[in-house]
């Protein structure tokens, strides 16, 4: 045996090649395998990036869709204007004529029963001077029974119907009814006094 030889045994340089070769194959595939896996990351990353740049983009155009729509919004049109403004003012009259009513009420209720006693007690001497009841349509002022309604605040017309269930009569007054009339009434009265 050569001195090479015996290198060659005693460390194996020369049977190891066959395995030296494997191994560098193997190393080699294994890096390619790692090559691929990066490559496959990096393609997934890349991907990500485009997808997030192109999700960022479309969300853009459609912010700048949107700020168009907002900017492009019309004004209102005087006629949208001119109806906003009766809304508000037939809310604010409704309102007030509630509450006007509201505050009103006792005077208003006082002033109906007066009247209706009035009625009353002259539809029953009618009634027990001629056996029958006096009916007429609406009017302020009735010779027959003598009740005028021209002096009062609330009411400015009254009138007496056959009532056919009970045999007698039913009285209707006109004038303030609702909260719109008491309203008119209350400011017609105040402008009447104020003079």
């Amino acid at each position: 045996m050569s001195y090479d030889e015996d290198l060659k045994a005693k460390y194996g340089r020369n049977g190891n090649s066959a395995k030296s070769n494997e191994n560098n194959t193997a190393v080699t595939e294994n890096s390619d395998l790692k090559q691929d896996e990066n490559s496959a990351a990096e393609k997934t990353t890349v991907n990500t990036e485009q997808d997030s740049a192109q999700n960022l983009i479309e969300r853009q155009i459609t912010d700048e869709k949107r700020n168009k729509k907002i900017k492009t919004v019309k004004p209102e049109t005087s006629l949208v204007k001119f109806l906003k403004i009766i809304v508000y003012i037939a809310i604010i009259t409704t309102v007030l004529s509630i509450i006007t009513a509201f505050i009103a009420r006792t005077d208003v209720n006082t002033e109906s029963e007066a009247v209706i006693e009035q009625i009353k007690k002259a539809e029953d001497l009618y009634f027990n001077s001629t056996g029958r009841y006096c009916y007429f349509s609406k009017t302020n002022y009735n010779e027959t029974l003598g009740v005028d309604l021209s002096k009062r605040k609330y009411f400015v017309s009254y009138e007496v119907v056959p009532n056919i269930e009970f045999g007698n009569y039913e009285i209707k007054l006109y004038g303030a009814t609702n909260a719109f009339t008491v309203t008119y009434y209350v400011i017609k009265n105040f402008i009447v006094n104020k003079d």
